[in-house]
């Protein structure tokens, strides 16, 4: 086996007209992350009946939740058979299929399992930890129509998968869009409102969230004007504190006369299940609506076959130092137009572009310290 730091980084440049290179995202992260898991990283459990398992007492425990979500994982899946056996199960839970999901319990199989523990009132940051032990249970014979009804699985984001099994393609715009745009625009000041207005002016109601952290949460706001805010649907959240973020929007609405109830959050930031679950409540709780996208968790979520050593009791076997990490991969776009673009996640100092371009945004958005 080798470690990270032998490897290094891996740096991979596409040129061309836009239109063209956008499309070149999806499948490179997808095929780096499933190539680092066939030929390095060699150190994890392949079985697909677990996978199946995992992916079913998730969506079952996020439907009876309230949760209405969608599959988010093509880019950083661990494979595409384990992409297609996820969006396959949860396109059969999505149609209702409750005698296909009953049939699936006897005597003779695993069936699948379902959280014993309900989420706690920890906060929302230590839910990684929560989720990596969660007892489960076999017994689901009380599992009936009614209960899957409290949430939704709305789709996928792969539109292949979404085709193959006949479900809902699912997605918001992306980073790209307003990076771009205020390269070409050639401002950071008014780069989100002028990438919104033109998003709107071509979709009009349809696929209308808007992004939020693409150069910081405060900036998004000042150009969020009342217009745009009534257009939207809502908007998503990618990075930064959630709760924040929600307070932010409930008093953004308030302020503009527009009723949070008939808004939408989407959250897309690493979530688990029970970090969903508990932003669910939370978006109940102040009144606004809320759904998520779920990536990673999803499409790769996986424990090392060989356990450290001090962790190998049946209590820590699902524990954190156990799994087997995702990869940490992203491409954006560096240059538009041969201006320089700039991402200013609203996770501080994860900031995306040149360090030239990066203080430029910073001092024109007033953001320098």
């Amino acid at each position: 086996m080798y470690s990270e730091e032998q490897f290094g980084d891996v740096f991979i440049t596409v040129k061309g007209i836009w239109s063209q290179v956008i499309l070149y995202e999806v499948p490179l992260l997808a095929l780096i992350s499933e190539s680092y898991y066939k030929f390095v990283d060699l150190n994890w459990d392949h079985d697909l009946g677990c996978q199946a398992q995992q992916i079913r007492s998730k969506a079952l425990l996020l439907l009876k939740n309230g949760c209405i979500f969608s599959e988010f994982g093509t880019r950083r899946r661990r494979s595409f058979e384990i992409h297609d056996l996820i969006v396959g199960e949860l396109a059969s839970l999505a149609r209702n299929d409750y005698k296909l999901a009953k049939s699936l319990i006897s005597a003779n199989n695993a069936g699948f399992s379902l959280p014993l523990s309900e989420p706690t009132n920890e906060t929302i940051e230590n839910s990684d930890k929560n989720d990596a032990h969660l007892k489960y249970t076999k017994d689901i014979d009380h599992i009936s129509a009614e209960f899957l009804q409290f949430g939704k699985i709305v789709g996928t984001s792969n539109v292949f998968l979404a085709k193959k099994y006949n479900i809902m393609p699912s997605g918001t715009v992306g980073h790209e869009w307003t990076m771009g745009t205020a390269a070409i625009e050639q401002t950071f000041n008014t780069g989100n409102k002028i990438a919104m207005y033109k998003w709107a002016a071509t979709f009009k109601q349809h696929l209308s969230i808007a992004l939020t952290d693409t150069f910081g949460i405060k900036s998004f706001f000042n150009n969020f004007d009342y217009y745009l805010s009534n257009t939207f649907n809502g908007i998503r959240h990618d990075s930064g504190d959630p709760v924040v973020l929600l307070d932010m929007a409930i008093a953004h609405y308030q302020n503009l006369s527009i009723d949070p109830k008939n808004k939408l959050i989407i959250f897309s930031d690493s979530l688990t299940v029970e970090k969903a679950i508990r932003l669910q409540r939370l978006c109940k709780e102040k009144g606004i609506g809320c759904a998520f996208g779920i990536g990673t968790n999803f499409t790769n979520d996986f424990n090392k076959i060989t356990v450290d050593s001090h962790s190998t009791s049946a209590t820590n076997i699902n524990s954190l130092e156990n799994k087997s990490k995702a990869m940490n991969i992203v491409i954006k776009l560096m240059t538009c137009n041969e201006v320089g673009c700039v991402k200013l996640s609203d996770d501080h100092g994860k900031y995306t572009g040149l360090p030239s371009d990066i203080d430029r945004a910073l001092n024109e958005l007033g953001l320098a310290e």
